[in-house]
């Protein structure tokens, strides 16, 4: 995705190298609530969450999803992709994970948490970001701050990928 074709409707409101830990305060800060002091990313609509390479003008990985979620039944769900499940969610396309450890996201349902996201299929489509004091784990097939016993293809530093969080009304 060229970051040129996400203006005017999207606006970047989170960037950090993959070697930066973020928190789940983060993550609730970039969908609109729970900030505190830091600035709110949006008041509700849309998220999106990615990866990008340091220097590069398109994200190699991304999806979207939306702030608020109303149920069949009609309640509200505020953050759905936030929501701690044992299994994936399916959001706009996309399923979504987050325990205690990671949060990310991957184009198919079977995600294997060993911790962090270690699934080898679809790679290309997968992110995950450990949410603790490490930083960034995954970026598309490349394990950005493993060991070598969790070495999924290739490894690199955590400074040559940027998590990136874009919000749109």
């Amino acid at each position: 995705i060229a970051l040129s074709s996400l203006s005017p409707h999207w606006t970047l409101c989170y960037e950090a190298p993959y070697d930066t830990p973020t928190t789940l305060a983060d993550l609730t800060c970039a969908t609109g609530s729970g900030c505190g002091t830091a600035a709110v990313c949006g008041t509700g609509g849309k998220v999106l969450f990615g990866w990008r390479r340091k220097g590069s003008n398109e994200l190699a990985a991304a999806a979207m999803g939306t702030t608020r979620l109303k149920t069949a039944t009609g309640d509200v769900v505020k953050n759905p992709i936030l929501t701690e499940t044992s299994a994936t969610l399916l959001h706009n396309g996309a399923y979504w994970y987050k325990t205690d450890s990671t949060f990310g996201f991957s184009k198919e349902a079977m995600v294997k948490l060993d911790t962090q996201d270690v699934a080898t299929s679809m790679c290309a489509a997968r992110m995950g970001w450990a949410l603790d004091t490490s930083g960034g784990f995954r970026a598309g097939c490349t394990c950005v701050t493993c060991d070598d016993a969790k070495d999924l293809s290739t490894s690199f530093h955590g400074a040559d990928c940027l998590k990136v969080v874009y919000w749109a009304t």
